[in-house]
């Protein structure tokens, strides 16, 4: 499935942050100066699994980067995870990279069922949830009120310990990104939850959310989610992304809460293969690699 973050409009809304688009090999790769100079040169949510494709798009990047003094080339791969795609990458010289831009574990809603199907396949405390939301007149809508969503999203960031992304930047993302939608979940005019979806190609994509600590007893995250999957449905897409959740085999992840609620509406996890780095500068990766662990407060990847 393609993926709006190989296409042109992004590399113009990345500009403007401080990154340089490339086309190589009808790829979009992103490069941008981290330390001394050294840059980082990124192909986001590449659909890429031919292993002699990726040889010679390495092959094609490897001089234009060296030329930019890259520390690394990172190959971020949107496709389900093979054991023989990642051995070929080793075979290329990629290792598997120290963190993942975009999520190697996602959340999946099929959404080309029926709504009575969608409902049916989704966990009974999540259709619950989507009930009692409706039977207390919380309306979910799209809206334009980056204001109101950036309050929201603030407040969470404060509650659950992540920094936010700048309103400007949410504010030229949902302006210049193609497909991208806000919705605002709210209670008479109390603004209760809000989430940023990008609609493109195929899949709808869940990028930003926020919640209110007020009337969280009316389950407003729900029925907002609800709602996005019954747009989706209405734009022609086929799968609804929730974004990151905990790897199957990790109980004690610090997702786990986020992985159980995303889980509800009926969402299959899938391993993608993520990102790989193909090490130019090994000192300067190094020196790269550690300050992002010590930036990131050693979170486990």
């Amino acid at each position: 499935m393609a993926s709006v973050l190989q296409t042109d409009a992004w590399g113009q809304f990345k500009e403007k942050y401080g990154w340089q688009p490339h086309r190589i090999e009808g790829v979009l790769i992103l490069s941008r100066t981290l330390i001394a100079g050294r840059s980082l040169w990124y192909a986001p949510e590449v659909h890429l699994a031919d292993a002699v494709a990726i040889k010679r798009l390495t092959t094609t990047v490897h001089d234009q980067a060296k030329k930019d003094k890259a520390l690394c080339f990172r190959l971020e791969l949107s496709i389900p995870h093979t054991e023989d795609l990642a051995e070929s990458l080793r075979g290329v010289g990629f290792v598997k990279s120290f963190e993942s831009v975009q999520p190697e574990w996602r959340a999946l809603v099929d959404v080309r069922p029926d709504e009575k199907q969608i409902l049916s396949t989704m966990h009974q405390k999540g259709r619950y949830n989507i009930r009692l939301a409706q039977r207390h007149s919380v309306v979910v809508e799209e809206s334009r009120d980056i204001e109101t969503f950036y309050k929201l999203y603030t407040d969470t960031g404060k509650r659950d310990g992540f920094t936010p992304r700048g309103k400007e930047y949410l504010a030229d993302f949902l302006a210049q990104v193609p497909g991208a939608a806000l919705f605002l979940a709210k209670k008479d005019d109390l603004p209760l939850a809000g989430a940023i979806v990008i609609f493109y190609d195929q899949t709808a994509n869940y990028l930003y959310g926020a919640s209110s600590a007020e009337q969280r007893e009316l389950m407003a995250p729900h029925l907002l989610h609800w709602e996005i999957i019954r747009e989706a449905k209405r734009r022609g897409v086929l799968h609804y992304d929730l974004g990151e959740v905990a790897p199957p085999d990790a109980p004690n992840h610090p997702l786990k809460g986020l992985t159980e609620f995303k889980l509800k509406f009926g969402a299959a996890p899938i391993h993608l293969m993520g990102s790989w780095d193909f090490i130019l500068e090994p000192f300067w990766y190094t020196v790269f690699r550690v300050g992002e662990r010590i930036r990131r407060g050693f979170r486990a990847r």
